[in-house]
């Protein structure tokens, strides 16, 4: 099942229900479910190509 993230992200009663307070947001969900065929190899990026140090 699909759900649109920002819909219940910012959707209060959510909020409330998962005992937020105010000042608290949710900033997505994870699905985490069952791998059901080949697994893809990933390759692997370099984080200086993505990430920047002051």
């Amino acid at each position: 099942m699909y759900l649109e993230n920002r819909k219940l992200a910012f959707n209060r009663n959510v909020q409330n229900d998962l005992g937020l307070n105010e000042n608290q947001e949710i900033l997505g969900y994870l699905y985490v479910g069952t791998e059901t065929g080949v697994k893809k190899k990933i390759p692997e990026l370099d984080i200086d190509d993505f990430v920047s140090y002051l």
